[in-house]
């Protein structure tokens, strides 16, 4: 091997190295950026479900209460929650989270349970029930009574 073929090696080496070397810093770089993005994102999600919660504690303290959170600071956050009634028995939650310019939002609807969910329903306990040796409830049980 000659003097122009020794250089002309050492050039293609430096030139596959360059290439690989640019490639591992660019995918390093967009590495951190998308760290960075879905810390944002995980954040803002985190802040607009917070604002939902609140809401969802004070309906159930309170079932009338709808006046929600309008421009509710939190550090550096920003939550606006509306609380509605629609239909029967039912109350929707909008929760927007508010952090570094950009905006996350939970959509809740709040009702109550069927009693079709039920493995087992009776008015009264034992007056009510009739069940007999052997017999099971698979499932969720409820007396409308004692």
């Amino acid at each position: 091997m000659g003097g122009k073929a020794a250089l002309l090696l050492v050039l293609g080496f430096s030139l596959i190295f360059a290439v690989v070397n640019f490639n591992t810093h660019s995918m390093v770089n967009r590495t951190v950026d998308n760290f960075t993005k879905y810390y944002v994102r995980t954040h803002l999600h985190n802040i607009a479900v917070s604002g939902a919660y609140m809401a969802a504690n004070k309906v159930f303290e309170d079932p009338t209460w709808n006046d929600g959170f309008h421009n509710l600071s939190l550090s550096n956050d920003t939550i606006d929650v509306t609380v509605s009634s629609f239909a029967v028995d039912k109350i929707k939650i909008i929760s927007k989270g508010y952090y570094l310019g950009d905006t996350d939002m939970v959509k809740i609807v709040l009702q109550p349970a069927s009693f079709a969910k039920y493995g087992y329903y009776a008015n009264y306990w034992p007056g009510g029930g009739y069940l007999v040796t052997g017999d099971t409830v698979d499932g969720p049980f409820h007396v409308q009574g004692r």
